[in-house]
């Protein structure tokens, strides 16, 4: 777990449950990463990256990614959602790129290769049509949104 002084929060939950913390500096989400990366020695190594407020990030997500990544033997993944199914669940898209010919957001999942991170590697943009991931909790708005989200899927 990566978390630096403008997460207090998630830094007590991981001291709380005992997980390991590297503690950045917190300039940036990329920033950290590579920081992190550098300082924990990874040379070479591919390593999985993930914001931590996807709440309805599952295993088969997360294997649907390596799977794909592993197959076109990039050193680097990125994960996208469109834009149309982020708006659909009146989730705010604040970075838009195209993928796939297609408007998305990026869902926050990576994969990159440990050694190579002051420049953009090659990379997977991997387009991602889950509803599971349009949601990613800053506020009490979004996390409102997907509370609605989780109730209208229990319900029959």
């Amino acid at each position: 777990m990566v978390a630096s002084h403008r997460t207090p929060f998630t830094k007590n939950w991981c001291r709380v449950r005992g997980i390991l913390l590297y503690e950045a500096e917190g300039l940036g989400y990329i920033e950290d990463i590579r920081a992190a990366a550098e300082d924990l020695g990874v040379e070479g190594t591919p390593f999985f990256t993930c914001v931590s407020d996807l709440p309805c990030l599952a295993p088969d997500i997360i294997a649907g990614v390596e799977d794909a990544w592993r197959r076109t033997g990039t050193p680097a993944c990125s994960t996208w959602v469109p834009r149309d199914l982020c708006e659909e669940h009146g989730c705010r898209t604040h970075y838009t790129e195209t993928v796939e010919g297609t408007p998305a957001c990026p869902a926050g999942i990576n994969i990159l290769t440990a050694g190579d991170l002051d420049g953009p590697q090659e990379e997977l943009r991997l387009l991602l049509h889950d509803r599971r991931l349009v949601f990613n909790i800053n506020t009490r708005e979004e996390l409102a949104l997907v509370q609605e989200y989780l109730c209208r899927r229990e319900t029959p």
